[in-house]
């Protein structure tokens, strides 16, 4: 029998099973050009592909082929009966990687595919901060995640999370793959920045910035990733086309807005935040695609009453203020608040509400640590102090 690996795949759209033949490809790090009627476009990437990895080819000729000898099945049966029955052990398989747990908690690949877009309605209003923390928050129930910084914004979150000395101490190379996509018409396997739980997908700023990027490769960007959550941060730049694109394509719309009174009157006037929340409320009934409000920097100076009064809906979730230095200090250790002891019980209660219409019921509520007994010994010297 010939076993073969194969490292690129080109399937046809039209496919009865193709999304799943697609993701399981994706599972095993493998590349997939999705052919619809366009023969010429397929072999350009074919060709993209080839040279790109030409190298890589080369070296792993000599493993494209290897016989091997089929056992009889009969005669293995037999002498597996020959050896006592042995305690099973929980594996799980992420990927390339073999864990070994004893603990219950299992499935990580079960949870239902959510595209997730996070906005402001105008600069400052916290999608970065909710997104990145959303993330780490659904990391945190040991589901897969990755968040997207959308391809043609400010790169921001590269510096935060300081890729670049973390290259030097992984000895890893950050791929943007927004660029890859944009000048080699691919993504290169294996290339995945995962911290935290988190396949990030950042915009790196020591390369130009993407010039021509489009709804078609955005969506090979997403559906690239093997994370059954994807977060993409599109901040304040939903005026442009591709993302209003986007939109339509989303399992759940976050938008984040401030209680400034100032700010909040532009949904009364014709202003393009009010023609944009207009917008979101018409995909909304139009596609029933969810659609929320996410009020950060809540204070004691805000008067609730007026200002949810003010609100067009309902928000589904209320952020506290958080200080400025206190946001610092997590900046300058390439941390997020949410992984802070001192804040993530907090933040545990205000995504509790966006957590339950993402994820299945069994992921809404992190998995308490058993609580240390006091021991005997311990009771005894108390007694002698």
């Amino acid at each position: 029998m010939t076993y073969w690996r194969p490292d690129l795949a080109i399937l046809d759209s039209k496919f009865e099973f193709y999304e799943e033949t697609r993701d399981l490809f994706f599972r095993f790090n493998k590349d997939v050009i999705e052919f619809t009627s366009d023969f010429e476009s397929v072999l350009d990437e074919v060709a993209t592909y080839s040279a790109f990895y030409e190298s890589e080819v080369e070296e792993e000729e000599q493993e494209q082929t290897i016989e091997k000898e089929v056992p009889d099945f009969t005669e293995y049966k037999n002498k597996l009966k020959e050896f006592p029955p042995m305690e099973r052990e929980v594996v799980v398989e992420v990927r390339k990687e073999i864990i070994e747990k004893e603990v219950e908690r299992i499935s990580y690949t079960n949870v239902p595919s959510k595209l997730i877009v996070v906005a402001s309605l105008w600069s400052g209003a916290g999608s970065t901060f909710i997104g990145t923390n959303l993330a780490r928050a659904v990391s945190n129930r040991g589901v897969q995640v990755s968040y997207i910084e959308y391809p043609t914004m400010t790169p921001y979150m590269f510096d935060y999370i300081n890729i670049t000395l973390r290259e030097e101490i992984d000895k890893f190379q950050y791929i943007d793959l927004a660029k890859a996509i944009t000048t080699k018409g691919i993504i290169p396997r294996g290339r995945a920045w995962i911290d935290k739980g988190v396949q990030w997908v950042l915009n790196d700023p020591r390369t130009p910035r993407v010039s021509e990027w489009n709804f078609e490769k955005m969506l090979k960007l997403i559906y690239s990733l093997s994370s059954p959550i994807v977060i993409v941060d599109i901040s304040t730049i939903w005026e442009e086309e591709h993302v209003k694109g986007l939109l339509h394509q989303a399992d759940h719309i976050f938008l984040c807005i401030e209680p400034d009174v100032a700010k909040i009157n532009c949904l009364a006037d014709k202003r393009k935040e009010s023609k944009f929340f207009e917008y979101l409320q018409n995909v909304k009934e139009e596609e029933n695609i969810p659609f929320d409000l996410i009020v950060t920097k809540m204070n004691d100076g805000v008067k609730r009453s007026e200002w949810c009064s003010a609100l067009p809906i309902k928000p589904i979730a209320e952020f506290e203020y958080i200080p400025y230095s206190t946001l610092c200090k997590s900046l300058w250790k390439s941390e997020f608040l949410y992984d802070d002891e001192g804040f993530i019980d907090e933040f545990e209660t205000n995504y509790s509400p966006i957590l339950k219409v993402l994820l299945p019921p069994k992921f809404h509520h992190l998995e308490s640590k058993p609580k240390k007994g006091i021991g005997l010994s311990a009771i005894i010297n108390r007694f002698k102090k």
